[in-house]
């Protein structure tokens, strides 16, 4: 599988380090909230009021990191820059829209650099780069492909549940903060999706996806991962407030030292939205997946004795909660139980993940930004005698002097203890905790689609 990662996606990995000038995402992704509406600072979303949009963001920060413990295992997966200290953070990002009732195009590309002020080193953390095109087809069809790259994403924040699916052109979700090895990766995903009839009434949807993660340095003990998935569904809205959705996926993957895993899965979904004002709407959504599993445990436990079963039924599901509690205002909470193939680790995990969060605006130029998340994950063909939990937490407060420029404070909290007598993941340490604060300053340019009145 090392050999088997695209051209392509090395040269457009290699070009986003070079072309972009720094890059942070937004803070906790994965557990992030939805950002308010209304704020002085940034950007509204892409086709509020223009059909194209261009925008830029650079961010700069001084922040300081609590030491870690002195364990070999740090020494070997981080060496010195895993070891805590004052660090300066450059990031930028970037993101392009284009949008009509026939033709949607939509990019974004973003990359991050970290100073260490004992090593006086610049080190690149993470890059990422997507793409991707909608196509309005005859008799209400739609048919959309994305590309998503990215160098060394944070692999065990993949556990923690995403609140919203990612929008046309986004790329893989990155969070150089919680980065904890030095290994490179690349990663890639692939989908495509075509869909027919209406939201408000009939839809039918197919999709299919292709991920794989690799790791630079073929010496690492660390795992990639490659899974392949399809499916299909048909929701029906009964009414403006409710709808109801049933369907079928297939996946395959291959994670570490295992062979391939399969699974077969029946998902049902529910989504109750009502309307609390003309602006605000409260958004509930639960699904239930009855799933079939063929698990294909590694050489690694098969050699421990441990009872292991290669063949499973699970419920699988998830629910997720949006409350506009007032305007400017936002909490939400997602919760998720299911397979997940994450880089790094040997075993495929069966995961429980919870994740909340919080955003609004105690005044226009002010914003308050928090977000948590705890994920608990087990062998799946071995069972609870291998376990991983892991939590975070963070918030933000981001004062914008105008539309164009911002400064913030925020403080980030990361743990993990992997408490099974193997290790899940073999090349980190058995437990990691660090604490971080930053302060920074933000600039925001929007060169396409400037609203008006500001």
């Amino acid at each position: 599988m090392r050999n088997s990662f695209p051209i392509v996606a090395r040269i457009l990995a290699a070009a986003v380090c070079v072309t972009l000038v720094a890059a942070r995402p937004a803070l906790c992704q994965g557990t992030n909230p939805r950002r308010p509406s209304g704020g002085l600072f940034g950007g509204g979303s892409f086709g509020s009021d223009s059909n194209e949009r261009l925008n830029f963001t650079f961010e700069v920060a001084e922040g300081y990191d609590s030491q870690l413990p002195l364990e070999r295992e740090v020494a070997i997966v981080g060496g010195d820059l895993s070891s805590g200290g004052f660090s300066t953070v450059f990031g930028g990002t970037a993101s392009f829209g284009q949008g009509g009732r026939r033709f949607q195009f939509g990019a974004s590309a973003s990359t991050a650099f970290k100073y260490y002020q004992q090593l006086n080193r610049l080190d690149a953390l993470s890059h990422g780069a997507g793409f991707g095109i909608g196509v309005g087809l005859p008799n209400r069809g739609r048919f959309e492909i994305n590309e998503a790259l990215a160098y060394s994403p944070s692999y065990l924040y993949q556990l923690f549940p995403q609140s919203d699916p990612p929008a046309l052109g986004e790329s893989i979700p990155l969070n150089p903060d919680y980065r904890i090895d030095q290994a490179g990766s690349y990663s890639s995903t692939t989908r495509a999706a075509l869909e027919y009839g209406s939201s408000r009434e009939t839809l039918f949807t197919t999709s299919a996806e292709y991920r794989v993660t690799e790791y630079q340095d073929e010496t690492t003990v660390l795992s990639g991962v490659e899974t392949r998935s399809v499916g299909a569904s048909v929701s029906h809205a009964m009414s403006r407030s409710f709808s109801f959705s049933g369907g079928y996926n297939y996946r395959t993957g291959t994670v570490g030292l295992t062979g391939p895993s399969y699974e077969h899965e029946t998902p049902i979904r529910v989504q109750y939205s009502r309307a609390l004002s003309p602006t605000r709407r409260l958004s509930i959504r639960v699904h239930v997946s009855p799933a079939w599993s063929k698990i294909a445990p590694s050489d690694l436990v098969v050699a421990t004795d441990e009872p292991v079963r290669d063949q499973f039924f699970r419920m699988n599901g998830g629910a997720s909660v949006s409350y506009p509690f007032k305007l400017n205002w936002n909490a939400q909470a997602t919760y998720s139980r299911s397979i997940q193939y994450v880089m790094g680790l040997t075993e495929p995990l069966l995961s429980d993940s919870i994740g909340v969060g919080l955003s609004g605006l105690m005044s226009r130029r002010i914003e308050l930004t928090a977000a948590g998340g705890y994920a608990s994950a087990m062998s799946a063909p071995s069972g609870s005698r291998q376990q991983l939990d892991t939590y975070t937490a963070g918030a933000r407060i981001t004062y914008a002097f105008r539309r164009s420029m911002a400064v913030y404070s925020e403080y980030l909290y990361y743990y993990y203890d992997q408490a099974g007598v193997l290790r899940l993941a073999p090349g980190l340490p058995r437990v990691f905790e660090q604490h971080g604060v930053r302060v920074g300053f933000s600039l925001f340019a929007e060169a396409l689609g400037r609203r008006r009145g500001i």
